[in-house]
């Protein structure tokens, strides 16, 4: 998604029903939900994160600010300080409102080398900030499911999606202590977590998208194959178009780790 940020309401009524809204007048609501996410893949632009203050500011229900990853980027510690203040502001002061993170590929070090050891920094850095234990979900790298019950009606499962692509370090036993270390435990584990469920409003979140229409979904537009290196770095505008076709071509049949072509996002 190239939008750096954004913002989605779920509203969770008594009568188990969804319905998406920026404002609603029911006494029904038991949970408002927000999704925002992308705020590291370029200097957050205070002007939204104001309009959605103003909005959440107004907000009579209980909600949950959900960031859906890719959450600063990496650089100074100061610089990283200054954005993790914008977003915790967003809730800051609100009883009923909370904000939880799941990280992205960009917080894995951006898929590289390190990955583990910098979404492990991050979450110390996010629950610096607060008492609670529970608002960087999946902790410490691990895959997940997490479960957290936002309301009776409404139970949030999270799953760490990146763990299942991260071509380098991930967690693992006798070291880590994460409730599943293997896709086979986590399938297992997930497919409990739904069956216990019945009856409530299931939210499964993560970073990565089950489908897309976008170039990560193997969508190319024409600038994409005239320009193949503009996505990386937008200032370089030279032609190649023969390359280009060629690694739209391997992004679609083949892919990197964040193509939904590549072998590990298909599994």
């Amino acid at each position: 998604m190239r939008n750096p940020l954004f913002i989605l309401a779920i509203t969770i009524v008594f009568s188990h029903s969804f319905e998406c809204c920026f404002a609603q007048d029911n006494k029904g609501i038991a949970q408002v939900v927000y999704l925002i996410g992308n705020t590291a893949t370029s200097d957050i632009h205070e002007d939204q994160l104001a309009t959605l203050q103003k909005h959440l500011s107004t907000e009579k229900h209980p909600f949950t600010l959900l960031h859906l990853g890719d959450i600063i980027k990496p650089g100074e510690p100061d610089n990283q300080a200054t954005d993790l203040d914008l977003l915790f502001g967003l809730v800051e002061g609100r009883e009923n409102g909370q904000l939880i993170f799941t990280p992205g590929d960009k917080d894995w070090n951006n898929s590289e080398k390190e990955g583990l050891s910098m979404v492990r920094k991050l979450e110390e850095q996010v629950e610096s900030r607060v008492e609670s234990s529970n608002i960087f979900l999946p902790s410490d790298g691990c895959p997940g499911p997490e479960v957290l019950d936002l309301s009776p009606q409404l139970r949030l499962i999270v799953i760490n999606t990146h763990w299942w692509l991260h071509p380098f370090d991930i967690p693992e036993a006798p070291d880590a202590d994460c409730s599943n270390l293997t896709k086979e435990e986590f399938t297992e584990n997930l497919e409990e977590i739904i069956e216990e469920s019945v009856g409530r409003n299931i939210l499964i979140i993560g970073h990565h998208p089950i489908t897309s229409s976008g170039v990560y979904g193997g969508h190319m537009t024409f600038k994409t194959h005239l320009f193949p290196f503009a996505d990386a770095k937008p200032g370089n505008r030279i032609p190649v178009p023969v390359i280009g076709s060629f690694h739209a071509a391997y992004r679609q049949n083949v892919g990197s780790v964040r193509d939904m072509a590549n072998e590990n996002y298909q599994e």
